[in-house]
């Protein structure tokens, strides 16, 4: 129920001026309201399709019930010492104001500028690199350049390094007026972008050796000193690499290897701060490129022409479809990579994470089938190599989002000196008034409610607080669905849970934030089992999302959708739920007019086949069955067990297309 969707619809039918002038409360009402209109939809949706479940009393993730369990698996975290506070770069939405998790991100073409920046060494810098490629002083009296590729420029005023690979030979280019700075590999592919040639080139040296020299930054004054990292690669650019610590992963961790701050001057709205050039403060980043790039030119400072331009995949958010930002913002994290408390093996999250998706893959607390082993409790089985090698690299979780409508994170500021508390104690009281008022009580209540007794600052001893303006990320929400369903259900469902299922796209979503929870929470995954299907496309293999079908529409594609209803209303229900059963889920699902005309008839065969026997036994008498049977009837009655038998087998290997 929680979420940017709901909250994004809110504000499409209110506006974002009206949106500015109310409270939090108030916009957490109207989202409610709104959610509560879908999911009447959807129940009747689902009663008209036959969907089995306690459908008159769902849990919803807006009921304080639920809200409380999220608060309690929060608690976990805390308990383990796993939730920090900290300024890393996150992907940032400037359009929704909000940081974004890794599984709201979707890659789309983009058109960037393709850019050959050169950052100038000093004179006794120039010296010094000279000597060390054993060239004749002669050549000092000319420009040196250490040259970097990028298609983002205004990353540029965030610069602070360079980043070489430590063992990639590097070599001076001179070109007669200057002297370029790159890897020995790309110096081809340089030469060819910039237009220029060699007049001649200096021996080589690795990566290492160039530590202990700094460039300076083509606009700012201050120097960008070389620094080695096994992230460089061969592949494009000049073997150079710009680093700016506030704008991206590999740059932040290399910047904390080396003391270098997240400098970010960059806005909630994706605009620059004062903190860059004047004629650029104000700017939205991607408007601000051309302007970054003609100032370079202006300055010689662009080894290429101004201009040329790459299209490439580019993250966008996923709710409203523009380009993100990546930018150090300050958030709450999840760290994945510290031991869990209490735990004798010392197992971080992700090692635990980890072997919670083997012991999955051996089918751990499963049957064996009819070849006596336990089958994998990942369906199908490659579904354990998706969400293993999403979890193996991905970074520490980025839980806090700066939204209103979600659950908040029960975190207290001391108002005195602005330190900020976030203990097992305040979630475990936060979650206890969930439970009974709502988080909106987060919202409505004191600060005082939220206080433990006898909590004061450990920093300076202050006891007056507020509260934190975050919320917590929706896929954490989800993630705790296992703990907030069924730990008080007593329809005597326990866990862990038998079997997770939802579309291949939630291997980096709900299975992947349920397992990190379940690891934390329960010492081991929430599920038994998971199974995964493909995504409903049309007779090219094209995907019916909502995203896709605007984009086509917007195109001026004819797009030949129907809408389930309409199937429902004029062929009924059975008609799609026998289309499901016939698909191979396993893989993208066919869905058109051709795919419905064919289970049509397969259909129309079951049910006159069906009419025809019932109406042959319209007068049959169970009670005459005799004791002993007809030789012929109990061939048919043994048969018909067979026929079960291979029945009950398909379904419990999820093969519905057997069955």
């Amino acid at each position: 129920c929680h979420g940017l969707p709901i909250e994004i619809n809110v504000e499409r039918s209110i506006g974002r001026q009206k949106r500015a002038t109310m409270s939090a409360g108030q916009i957490r009402a109207a989202c409610r309201r709104e959610a509560e209109k879908w999911m009447n939809v959807q129940r009747e949706q689902f009663k008209r399709l036959g969907v089995f479940g306690n459908l008159d009393e769902p849990y919803l993730t807006m009921n304080p019930s639920y809200e409380r369990g999220i608060v309690e698996a929060l608690a976990a975290f805390i308990r383990h010492q796993l939730v920090y506070r900290g300024k890393k770069p996150v992907f940032w939405c400037a359009s929704c104001r909000t940081a974004l998790a890794e599984a709201e991100i979707e890659y789309h073409q983009r058109e960037s500028p393709s850019i050959y920046a050169k950052f100038p060494l000093a004179a006794q810098e120039r010296a010094e690199l000279l000597r060390r490629f054993s060239l004749p002083e002669s050549a000092a009296a000319k420009p040196l350049y250490a040259l970097i590729w990028t298609t983002t420029p205004w990353t540029l005023n965030a610069n602070l390094a360079i980043a070489v690979h430590p063992e990639y030979q590097y070599r001076l280019t001179d070109l007669g007026d200057e002297i370029w700075l790159m890897a020995r590999g790309l110096e081809p592919f340089v030469l060819r972008a910039a237009g220029r040639e060699a007049v001649s080139n200096s021996g080589d040296l690795e990566g290492r050796q160039l530590v202990g020299i700094s460039a300076r930054h083509p606009f700012e004054d201050r120097a960008s000193p070389l620094l080695t990292a096994d992230f460089v690669t061969m592949d494009t650019g000049t073997g150079l690499v710009h680093i700016a610590p506030g704008h991206g992963r590999d740059d932040y961790l290399l910047g904390q290897q080396h003391g270098l701050q997240p400098f970010a001057p960059v806005d909630d709205d994706g605009r620059f701060t004062e903190e860059v050039r004047p004629e650029w403060s104000g700017l939205q980043v991607f408007e601000a490129n051309p302007s970054i790039v003609a100032f370079l030119a202006e300055r010689g400072l662009l080894a290429n022409q101004p201009g040329e331009m790459l299209q490439h995949d580019y993250p966008h958010c996923w709710r409203c479809k523009t380009p993100i930002v990546f930018r150090a913002t300050t958030q709450w994290f999840i760290a994945l990579d510290r031991p869990l408390t209490g735990r004798d093996s010392g197992q971080t999250l992700r090692q635990l994470a980890l072997s919670e998706i083997e012991a999955i893959a051996g089918g751990r607390e499963l049957e064996p089938d009819e070849t006596g082993k336990p089958p994998s409790g990942w369906i199908p089985a490659f579904g354990r190599d998706r969400i293993h090698g999403m979890l193996s690299d991905r970074p520490d979780w980025c839980i806090s989002r700066q939204r209103a409508w979600g659950v908040p994170i029960p975190a207290l500021h001391c108002r005195a000196c602005g330190q900020v508390h976030l203990s097992e104690a305040i979630a475990l009281k936060a979650a206890e008034i969930f439970g009974s008022e709502g988080a909106d009580s987060w919202y409505d209540k004191d600060t005082s409610a939220f206080v433990p007794d006898g909590l004061c600052c450990e920093r300076c001893g202050g006891v007056d607080f507020e509260k934190d303006a975050n919320i917590l990320d929706v896929w954490f929400e989800s993630g705790a669905s296992f703990w907030s369903v069924m730990r008080d259900r007593s329809a005597g469902l326990g866990l862990p849970v038998d079997l997770y299922l939802e579309g291949s796209d939630q291997h980096r979503g709900w299975f992947h934030s349920a397992l990190l929870v379940g690891a934390a929470v329960l010492g081991r995954a929430p599920y038994k089992r998971v199974l995964t299907h493909g995504f409903v496309c049309d007779e090219q293999g094209r995907p019916y999302s909502k995203s896709e079908l605007r984009r086509r529409q917007e195109a001026g594609e004819k797009v030949r959708y129907i809408e389930p209803a309409t199937v429902v209303k004029q062929q009924g229900a059975e008609l799609l739920r026998l289309w499901a059963a016939y698909e191979d889920f396993r893989y993208d699902v066919g869905y058109s007019k051709e795919h419905l005309n064919q289970v049509s008839e397969a259909y129309f065969k079951i049910r006159n086949t069906i009419r025809f026997l019932l109406g042959n036994l319209h007068d049959f008498d169970a009670d005459r069955v005799p004791e002993k049977l007809e030789s012929l009837d109990a061939w048919a009655m043994a048969r018909l067990r067979k026929y079960l038998d291979q029945v009950v087998c398909a379904y419990e290997r999820y093969d519905f297309r057997t069955v």
